[in-house]
């Protein structure tokens, strides 16, 4: 990310509108879901107040904890701070969930707009816009407020989106490349000529083979790119049957993911 855009963020991460609150009743998981706001562009030409939530584990951290961002689908768009929890981050509210004691940051983006600027039903790629849409920045104007009041190791901090939220890891892994400990595209895209730009970390990207909503092509193109650049990637293509449900697999609370992003790293140069 250039320096211009590091000191948007870090500004507008300074502008809390208010203090950190719990929306709703205690949850029987191992998460609360606090509610945080910063003031950041709207893409417009002005400024608004974006609410995002953060998913607190319950238990106090001996030390920094893992973080993990995590960008929803086209379908929880809106502004009611709150649909965005379904798929994925809902499962550390409930009892049964997976173990995973860290933090996990939730923005969401309005219905008019989008993560990334695209044609989802492309099988051909678009280049990669020049800036980050408003929603965007906005959701690395919460992570840079949250690297700077909690307690996250820096080592391991984890990008992963589903469905237009693919896209959007896709998109922001390399505008942030010094960041992430590894990146977890569900049934997305991207650029594939951005692949030399992505940073020397784990790639893991699942795909449902007959995916009706987002051409599977997109991640096999995608994976080609980034293991012709060097890249240490890992493509789950999951069989007939699954449709665009690609997160149901990749975020399964007894499945795989979950141990590997607390056990994951970002390597040492």
């Amino acid at each position: 990310m250039g320096r211009l855009l590091l000191a948007l963020v870090a500004l507008t991460a300074c502008k809390t509108v208010n203090p950190p609150i719990d929306l709703q009743p205690e949850s029987p998981g191992s998460h609360r879901a606090e509610v945080r706001t910063v003031v950041a562009g709207d893409g417009r030409g002005g400024t608004r107040v974006w609410e995002y939530r953060l998913l607190v584990p319950k238990e106090p951290a001996d030390g920094p904890l893992p973080l993990v961002v995590f960008l929803h689908g086209a379908g929880e768009r809106g502004t009611d701070n709150e649909l965005q929890l379904v798929h994925m981050p809902e499962l550390l509210l409930k009892e049964g969930g997976p173990s995973f004691n860290g933090y996990l940051l939730a923005p969401q983006c309005p219905e008019d707009q989008r993560w990334v600027e695209t044609d989802w039903d492309r099988t051909d790629p678009e280049p990669m816009a020049p800036d980050p849409s408003a929603p965007m920045v906005a959701a690395m104007a919460a992570l840079a407020r949250t690297l700077e009041e909690e307690p996250i190791d820096r080592e391991r901090v984890h990008l992963t989106g589903l469905s237009m939220g693919g896209y959007g890891t896709f998109d922001l892994g390399p505008r942030w490349s010094d960041l992430w400990a590894s990146l977890t595209p569900v049934c997305g895209g991207g650029d594939p000529d951005s692949a030399a730009r992505f940073p020397r970390v784990p790639v893991w990207i699942w795909h449902g083979v007959d995916d009706p909503a987002v051409p599977f092509q997109r991640s096999v193109l995608m994976a080609n790119a980034l293991e012709a650049a060097g890249h240490d990637v890992r493509f789950e293509q999951l069989p007939e049957g699954t449709g665009h449900w690609a997160w149901g697999p990749t975020y399964d609370p007894g499945g795989p993911w979950w141990d590997w992003i607390e056990a994951t790293r970002r390597p040492q140069p």
